[in-house]
């Protein structure tokens, strides 16, 4: 079995398992992602997604709420194709121990 092993959630996630099977990968590692340039359909939509990841890299990371949401949505997609991909979850720099421990848990 072939695993790739730093992949991100792309949308349509039909998609990636179009590419997955074309490249004759058995399993991915997805890491959670909160900017999607790949749904873009225009340049201006393009730019715009990317200009959220520069914002992201530059104010040292997402917010929590886009931090939550882009955990939720990793989580949907492995439990849609839990047979496809495995997910790795970072935990937000500077929580106490007790948040650290319900965001693992969450």
């Amino acid at each position: 079995m072939i695993i790739d092993s730093h992949a991100h959630v792309s949308l349509p996630i039909e998609t990636y398992l179009d590419i997955m099977h074309e490249a004759g990968i058995g399993r991915a590692i997805l890491f959670a992602t909160s900017v999607h340039p790949e749904q873009a359909n225009e340049a201006a939509a393009f730019e715009a997604e990317m200009g959220r990841l520069d914002r992201v890299v530059l104010a040292g990371g997402a917010s929590q709420e886009a931090r939550t949401t882009a955990m939720k949505e990793l989580v949907r997609v492995i439990g849609e194709h839990p047979d496809r991909f495995s997910g790795f979850g970072s935990v937000p720099l500077g929580l106490s121990h007790q948040e650290t421990g319900k965001w693992i848990e969450d």
